[in-house]
C-alpha cells in the first residue's frame, strides 16, 4: 500500500464534525512515503516525532507498522492532546512528551518526563480541539516554564541497542540545537532523519543551512533533499 493510502485510510478513524478532517492523502508524500517505507521494514523501531504538532507522522507510523514505538514531543499542550486523540486508533505504543527539545536541558530521563508531562496535562486539561493548538518556538519569550530537554538525556536509560530509529524532527529554525542534544545519540546509534529544514528561520538561533549541514555531514550523515517548499525536507542516513 502506497502512503498516499495510508493517509487516506486515517480520515475513516480520526473524528470529523471539522476537527481532524482533512486531505491527507495529499499530505508531504515525498516526506510520508520514505517514513512508511523504513516503518514497514523496520522491527521494533523507534520513532522520535519531534514536533508532532497534531500528530499526523505519528499516526501514519503507526498505521504502517504496530510494531513500531512512537514518541511524540511537542512545546504546546494542545497539540499533544490532539496528537493522542489522532493516533488513538493506531495499534502501536504512543507516549507523548511535554516540552522543547534543544541542546540543553533539564536532565530528566524519559519516564521523568513523561511523568511530568502527565501531570501537567491533567493540571491543565487542554481539549486538543481545532483551534486550541498553536507552535510555541524556543525563542518564544512569553513561555519560559516549557520544560527543555535533550533527546541524549531523555533516550540515556532506554535500551537502544539494535533498534531502527527514525527521527523526524519540524522545529521550525531550531533544528540544529536540537541535533546537537543528540550528539551522543547520533554517534552511537546512527538513527535515519527526516528533518524540516527552515533557512530563513534558522539565524533566529545563530544557525543557517550550511551550518546544519556541515554538522551532519561531520557524524557521517548522507544527506537526501526530499523536496523544498517553504521549507526543506532532508533524508539523513549514516
Amino acid at each position: 500500500m502506497a502512503a498516499r493510502n495510508h493517509c487516506l485510510e486515517l480520515r475513516y478513524y480520526t473524528d470529523t464534525g471539522g476537527v481532524f478532517w482533512g486531505d491527507w492523502d495529499n499530505y508531504e508524500p515525498e516526506t510520508i512515503q520514505p517514513a512508511v517505507d523504513w516503518a514497514r521494514k523496520s522491527h521494533h523501531g523507534l520513532f522520535l516525532d519531534i514536533g508532532s504538532a497534531m500528530g499526523i507522522f505519528s499516526a501514519v507510523i503507526l498505521f504502517a507498522n504496530p510494531d513500531t514505538e512512537v514518541i511524540a514531543f511537542d512545546s504546546d499542550l494542545a497539540s499533544l492532546v490532539a496528537t493522542r486523540r489522532f493516533c488513538k486508533y493506531g495499534k502501536g505504543s504512543l507516549r507523548t512528551i511535554f516540552g522543547f527539545v534543544s541542546d540543553a536541558g533539564s536532565g530528566k530521563t524519559l519516564s521523568e518526563a513523561q511523568a511530568q508531562s502527565d501531570l501537567v496535562l491533567l493540571r491543565d486539561n487542554p481539549s486538543g480541539d481545532a483551534g486550541t493548538t498553536k507552535f510555541v518556538c524556543l525563542n518564544d519569550s512569553a513561555d519560559r516554564d516549557i520544560p527543555r530537554n535533550t533527546l541524549d538525556d531523555l533516550l540515556r536509560d532506554e535500551k537502544l541497542a539494535s533498534r531502527p530509529i527514525l527521527i523526524k524532527c519540524d522545529v521550525e529554525g531550531a533544528e540544529q540545537l536540537v541535533l546537537q542534544g543528540a550528539q551522543k545519540l547520533l554517534a552511537q546509534y546512527h538513527p535515519t532523519l527526516l528533518l524540516s529544514v527552515h533557512p530563513p528561520a534558522l539565524p533566529q538561533y545563530g544557525h543557517t543551512r550550511e551550518s546544519v549541514f556541515a554538522f551532519l555531514q561531520e557524524l557521517g550523515y548522507g544527506i537526501t533533499v526530499l523536496a523544498i517548499d517553504h521549507e526543506e525536507h532532508w533524508w539523513c542516513s549514516h
